[in-house]
């Protein structure tokens, strides 16, 4: 949330506010994949958390959510324990700091004996429920709202639940006190309750399946995902509204990115396993070929959904009417078309994505600038294989001789004593006779072995044990050591990074002034020093720095350090954020930029930490995005010749 700040100067002060007005309207918030209008931004990611990293959070944090809250309350009826219920959302911007810093020690005392239950307005679908969460946060604070309340019997045993007790706006640490006392009241009364009510309310209700046909049988994995996909596309096409379309649209890229490749493929691996053992006429064979449809379905999702919001931001764009925002919804579009290219290549190949892109009136020029690799034939043909395609042809290339196999097909058969040749058998001329074969000699009685003496046996084994013992010591000391030195240089790393960020406003504005006069492109970095994901990003962003060095100029902005500067750049969004930009230091009410590209919104992905890391991720890396903006700025000067 940003923090209220007084201004003596009533004049400055509404110039500031066009200004955040100004950025809130044209400005996209987000890491280069959304889009924000004059009446609602979508922002991709709020600090430093994107999308599914919220969903995530949701999921492992709450048993209960705006879809099943009646449920917290047949348990706190149960148990005699009152409910805790959190309003909140994605773009509500200290949810996380909420649930991931306060919430945790607040559960060391009384609060561990509550229910709790999450409710996220945007998804909320009873009206009753939305009307109540729309009263709690009303008033345009953007904050998440803590309710402390218990649940009465009514005339006829039914569940009702009573006024809450407490309420907290926001997540300071300064509501766990009151927050457990809270807790401690509410608990007293609800165990007043106990005994009181209906039976029949307090009975669980079935868990349903995702597809919503009341069965109380839960889907399998890749068959609910590929149910939620189609659910969501269907929803995205039928929708009238943008705003609500990519939202669905969101649902179903997410739906599909919950599976790794590493995932898809040990699933791919059971299926064709237990195809090939199963009899093409059983019921099982009929299940395991539904399991294979709906396994390829879900992982031609990761593309398919990306390349469809990315069709639908042209057509969108084809409804404006002023020039900006119609060309900032085809760049968006075309970013992401570029991003399910990166999941599948063939689809800048695909005829129906490319009739689909035809279809949306955009001239072709227009579009072969925003999707320069559309329609370009595949890539050429491996030379370095025989059939330079990636596979090993029939037909060997000249100059080469195919492994000869012996003319004589009985020349490796088994012999009479069962076991295989080590050498293949002569085949024989016509009229030549072999040799006779000779009997083998009887075979000689074994030497009995020399049994060693048992005392020098255990001696030896023990020698063995304490030698492996002090190997795996030394080992384990290394592995120490060696883990606090990369702990001391990534340490190292982090001072680094913030001592390089600027002091002052002047200070930013004169590093702005120097790269304008070497006509220099400018990286800026939003961070604060309490950012997890701003520390991630500190070796990434010296490596960057390093090879750019002479080509693009790298400016680190400080929360701590310019507090109104870090607020106007974006720091009220969350941080990271990084900007590609065009430095302008006289255009102070853009804050010396000319964006190249759209901002990035989300925190840093290192390869070699990101578990099941695919290189078709790359979208997601600093580096990406640096080179990108690159691409750009070099694109801008050649036009400029």
């Amino acid at each position: 949330m940003r923090p209220n700040i007084y201004h003596q100067d009533f004049q400055e002060q509404q110039r500031q506010q066009a200004f955040f007005n100004n950025r809130r309207n044209y400005q996209p918030l987000n890491d280069g994949f959304s889009i924000a209008d004059g009446s609602q931004g979508t922002v991709i990611a709020v600090d430093g958390q994107s999308r599914a990293d919220y969903d995530r959070m949701i999921k492992s944090n709450f048993k209960y959510t705006q879809d099943n809250y009646q449920e917290a309350y047949k348990e706190a009826a149960r148990t005699g324990k009152p409910v805790v219920a959190i309003f909140g959302g994605f773009e509500n911007n200290n949810s996380r700091q909420l649930i991931e810093n306060s919430l945790p020690d607040a559960k060391n005392g009384a609060a561990k004996d509550a229910v709790y239950v999450y409710i996220d307005r945007a998804k909320t679908k009873d009206p009753a429920l939305a009307k109540f969460a729309d009263g709690q946060l009303a008033g345009g604070h953007n904050a998440a709202v803590s309710l402390v309340f218990s649940v009465k019997p009514g005339a006829d045993g039914s569940i009702q639940p009573e006024s809450p007790n407490f309420r907290w706006q926001g997540a300071d640490r300064s509501m766990i006190a009151s927050f457990n006392q809270a807790i401690s009241e509410a608990k007293g009364k609800q165990e007043s309750y106990t005994g009181k009510f209906n039976p029949e309310a307090l009975v669980e209700k079935a868990e349903k399946s995702e597809t919503g046909d009341g069965t109380d049988k839960k889907l399998p994995t890749f068959e609910s995902a590929r149910a939620t996909i189609a659910k969501e596309l269907k929803a995205a096409s039928e929708s009238k509204d943008w705003h609500d379309a990519e939202r669905h649209f969101h649902g179903a890229i997410d739906a599909a990115d919950r599976f790794t490749p590493k995932v898809i493929q040990a699933e791919q691996d059971r299926i064709a396993k237990a195809l090939a053992t199963t009899p093409q006429d059983s019921p099982e064979f009929q299940k395991l070929a539904q399991d294979q449809a709906n396994l390829t379905f879900v992982k031609n999702a990761k593309a398919a959904s990306r390349a469809a919001l990315g069709v639908a931001c042209l057509e969108w764009g084809q409804t404006e009417t002023n020039p900006e925002r119609q060309q900032k919804f085809r760049e968006i579009g075309s970013r992401w078309i570029d991003s399910a290219a990166l999941r599948d290549p063939s689809l800048y190949q695909n005829p129906a994505l490319i009739k689909r892109i035809e279809a949306t009136g955009i001239p072709a020029d227009q579009i072969e600038s925003l999707l320069p690799k559309l329609g370009q034939a595949k890539p050429p043909r491996d030379l370095f294989q025989y059939g330079g395609d990636g596979k090993k042809s029939d037909t060997t290339p000249e100059g080469t001789q195919p492994n000869a196999s012996p003319t004589n097909p009985d020349l490796y058969q088994y012999g009479g004593d069962g076991k295989k040749s080590s050498k293949p058998v002569q085949s024989t001329k016509p009229n030549e006779q072999q040799k006779p074969v000779q009997p083998p000699k009887p075979n000689e009685p074994p030497t009995p072995e020399e049994k060693p003496d048992a005392v020098e046996a255990a001696r030896k084994a023990e020698e063995a044990r304490v030698r492996t013992a002090k190997e795996k010591e030394i080992a384990e000391a290394d592995a120490a050591t060696k883990k606090k030195a990369e702990v001391e240089r990534f340490k190292a790393l982090i001072k680094e990074d913030e001592e390089k960020a600027v002091k002052t406003p002047e200070e930013y504005y004169k590093a702005l002034q120097d790269a304008a006069d070497k006509g220099l492109p400018v990286i800026v970095k939003i961070g604060s020093t309490s950012c997890g994901p701003c520390h991630e990003m500190a070796p990434a962003m010296k490596e960057q720095e390093e090879a750019l060095k002479g080509k693009a100029a790298v400016i680190r902005v400080l929360y701590e350090n310019t507090e109104d500067l870090a607020l106007s750049l974006g720091a009220d969004q969350g941080v990271p954020i990084t900007k590609f930009a065009r430095p302008v230091p006289n255009d102070r009410n853009r804050n010396g930029l000319e964006e190249i590209i759209p901002e990035r919104h989300k925190g840093f992905v290192d390869p070699k930490r990101k578990k099941d890391y695919s290189e078709k991720e790359a979208a997601d890396t600093l580096q990406y995005f640096v080179n990108q903006g690159m691409t750009e700025w070099a694109r801008r000067k050649a036009s400029k010749r």
